[in-house]
């Protein structure tokens, strides 16, 4: 079915323009749920929308009307959800990012792998595919 194949691909577009849609408006979970998704299906143009979650400070977000201690407390949730999910975002934008990116990626990538493995480094870092 290569239709069904156009169809996925147009599906997975429209996830990675409602994520850069969500970072543009300091919704980081939700372009963090769905630049996972796109992860998860390989699909490349995705690149950008992971280098800036894995780029843009945590925080922000909100109408000001919730409360300090609930925006606190989000806030730290999405930065452990972050932390854990730096390595394969990061990993998936080494797959796809042009080659002058690549060396700095690496090296953030090498990183966030060591702080997700924890102090031990237990925790096997997700390998980089080109997909």
């Amino acid at each position: 079915a290569a239709g069904g194949g156009r169809q996925a691909s147009e599906v997975d577009a429209l996830h990675a323009a409602v994520a850069e849609h969500a970072l543009f408006n300091a919704d980081r979970r939700t372009a963090l749920r769905l630049a996972t998704g796109l992860v998860h299906r390989g699909y490349g143009p995705a690149w950008t929308v992971c280098e800036r979650l894995c780029d843009e400070h945590v925080g922000g977000g909100g109408d000001g009307r919730e409360s300090t201690d609930r925006k606190l407390m989000e806030a730290a949730a999405l930065e452990a959800d972050l932390a854990e999910g730096r390595p394969a975002l990061l990993a998936h934008v080494l797959a796809h990012c042009p080659p002058d990116r690549f060396g700095p990626t690496m090296e953030r990538w090498r990183r966030a792998a060591a702080a997700a493995s924890g102090p031990h480094g237990s925790a096997p870092a997700p390998a980089v595919s080109a997909s």
